[in-house]
């Protein structure tokens, strides 16, 4: 026994009705519409995965220049007060 699904597939002359292979028609569109749907989630889910492990690569890196920023901040610091305490 097929399914209206495999009989809207068939030669319409199979013997299904008019009525039945609309539907299989239509249940073969859902399924294909819900599979298409998956798909660009998954994409959808990659990209903004994407996008943030970029984003945090990011700000690591700022993170970093800040801190040897600050770093020779101190080290001038250090040395001006150096240089001042020795005049």
């Amino acid at each position: 026994m097929s399914t209206i699904q495999e009989d809207s597939r068939k030669a319409w002359t199979s013997g299904s009705s008019l009525p039945d292979i609309n539907a299989g028609s239509l249940q073969r569109i859902a399924a294909a519409t819900e599979a298409m749907a998956v798909n660009h989630i998954q994409r959808q889910r990659d990209m903004y995965e994407q996008m943030y492990r970029g984003e945090m690569n990011r700000r690591r890196a700022v993170e970093r220049q800040l801190s040897a920023a600050k770093g020779q901040i101190t080290k001038l610091r250090n040395a001006a007060q150096r240089v001042k305490e020795s005049t």
